[in-house]
């Protein structure tokens, strides 16, 4: 929680509830609607405080630069990784960033690399193949029998590609 201070003194978390709560009685409102009695407002001067004046002070988790830093594109091959890098994660670890994938890009993946390759085979079933391609190419009907949804979804790919 931010540090609050009231007229330059720190007050605790639990005084700043207080403080804040003191004035209002639960009344079922949703705070949408606009309140028929002044006794729904807040009213500092019926606390007996008239000029409180409330400073949030900010955080520390310097917020701006991180988000500053997730929105700037960065040039990837200047940057390097060091070597092995990906090849040392273990394979849970990449099932896990797998999941996430579209089919598009498991499909990509299943390129990369023969490791890359055996873990998605073993993983995924041909039936999940079929599934891509029903999403994908909602009017494809196949006029045979599919042997390997994995090679026609590759070919189907390949050919708008």
């Amino acid at each position: 929680m931010a540090s609050v201070f009231i007229n330059g003194r720190g007050l605790s978390a639990d005084l700043v509830d207080h403080f804040l709560m003191q004035g209002k009685a639960d009344s079922c409102d949703s705070g949408n609607e606009e309140p028929y009695v002044e006794s729904d407002f807040y009213m500092p001067e019926r606390l007996g405080m008239e000029h409180v004046t409330l400073h949030i002070a900010p955080k520390s988790d310097k917020l701006v630069e991180r988000i500053t830093a997730l929105s700037t594109p960065r040039d990837f091959h200047l940057e390097k990784l060091p070597e092995g890098l990906i090849d040392s994660l273990p394979s849970e670890v990449l099932l896990v960033v797998f999941r996430y994938l579209d089919d598009i890009s498991l499909w990509t993946a299943h390129n990369v690399c023969s490791r890359w390759r055996s873990l998605l085979d073993a993983e995924m079933a041909d039936i999940e193949w079929k599934r891509f391609i029903k999403l994908r190419w909602p009017l494809f009907k196949p006029e045979y029998d599919v042997q390997c949804w994995k090679t026609l979804y590759s070919k189907l790919l390949v050919i708008i590609v």
